[in-house]
């Protein structure tokens, strides 16, 4: 019995080690990730959150000025003011965790979601309906307004002559509503940084919940969504379509589609390298893979396959990217191909190396 006993404490002793192989514990680095956060804290995140808070605080002023005097002088002014939001959005956009977790979800899908439902819209302003506090995403937030204040086809005449018209009051009541409901979300998710910083840099662990984890998923997701949203929705690369959509492009209305999608590609690249937005150099991503084994071979192969996707992106003609999809559709496809070969550099391998486990999924088998 005490031989039994024997080889069985030994057998069970190869297998500890067989059993911890298979964790996820983080990977052992030197690495100062409280270095990181701070630095991503406070020359990337904030900064970025202010200036797009500042914007949507411009907007406010400019939809306030249209809706009680609507004319193509407080027209234009409230649409150029939406377009600086619009561009800062691209920068804020994948901070959807912390004080960017709204009640109604994170602030891409609260505040950014596109394409709008332009008849759910026009019902709501009929039926006096301005109450925004659901999960109907697609009649409020960025897009909702860009809705509300521009036309491709019509132009400023057509989109005043709805502000003129008989039931125009509704029409205004309802932009402000959507006015509103953007100010008062960018509010919360800017003050809730103010507080919420200090826990953010102090919580430097790497398990689900730390902030490196956070990051690290929600710059992944921001990612998928720029990949399967912004590019393969309006190309018909989403499970059931069976043609290219170009009318669901963001941005449609104002046709700055194809400028949002660079910006976005670029924010996300700077991100990763670690650039704050007054040019200052720190460690993000980028710097905690030269920390760990096989991190710089990485770093190779992620720099090589940005270059290639921003060669796609620059290779797009001028315009809309809805012209691009029903003129240039070869050179749309072939943005998407790159984009989904750098998703394994942004994504799966970056996790391994760095012990970051996955918790979110895109829907695509990524």
């Amino acid at each position: 019995m005490k031989k039994y006993t024997l080889y069985l404490l030994f057998f069970l002793g190869l297998l500890m080690p067989m059993a911890c192989g298979d964790s996820t514990n983080p990977i052992a680095t030197d690495f100062d990730r409280a270095s990181m956060l701070n630095h991503l804290a406070n020359t990337v995140i904030m900064p970025r959150l202010q200036s797009w808070y500042n914007h949507v605080e411009t907007l406010a002023e400019k939809v306030l000025d249209f809706e009680q005097n609507p004319n193509e002088t407080t027209l234009v002014a409230a649409q150029t003011a939406w377009q600086s939001v619009a561009r800062s959005w691209q920068k804020v956009s994948g901070f959807g965790f912390g004080p960017g977790e709204l009640s109604l979800g994170a602030i891409d899908q609260t505040l950014g979601t596109f394409p709008v439902n332009e008849a759910a819209i026009e019902n709501a302003i009929q039926a006096q309906n301005f109450s925004l506090d659901n999960f109907q995403r697609d009649v409020r937030g960025i897009f909702a307004l860009e809705y509300l204040l521009f036309d491709p086809t019509g132009g400023n005449q057509a989109v005043l002559a709805l502000y003129q018209a008989q039931e125009a009051e509704h029409r205004r009541a309802y932009l402000v509503a959507v006015m509103d409901n953007l100010q008062s979300n960018a509010e919360t998710v800017w003050q809730g940084w103010a507080s919420y910083k200090a826990t953010f840099i102090s919580n430097d662990g790497t398990s689900a919940g730390s902030s490196v984890a956070l990051l690290f998923n929600e710059f992944s997701r921001n990612y998928e969504g720029l990949k399967n949203f912004k590019v393969g929705l309006p190309a018909g690369k989403r499970p059931g379509q069976i043609q290219i959509e170009p009318e669901k492009v963001e941005a449609y209305y104002s046709q700055m589609s194809r400028e949002l999608l660079l910006l976005q590609f670029e924010a996300l690249v700077a991100f990763w390298e670690g650039k704050g937005e007054s040019g200052e150099n720190g460690a993000s991503f980028k710097a905690y893979l030269l920390s760990v084994a096989g991190g710089p071979e990485l770093i190779t192969a992620t720099e090589a396959q940005i270059a290639l996707v921003r060669q796609a992106l620059q290779s797009l003609p001028s315009g809309s990217f809805s012209a691009a999809l029903e003129n240039n559709l070869s050179q749309v496809e072939n943005l998407h191909t790159e984009l989904q070969k750098l998703t394994r550099f942004f994504k799966s391998d970056m996790a391994s190396l760095l012990g970051i486990a996955i918790t979110f999924d895109s829907g695509d088998g990524d």
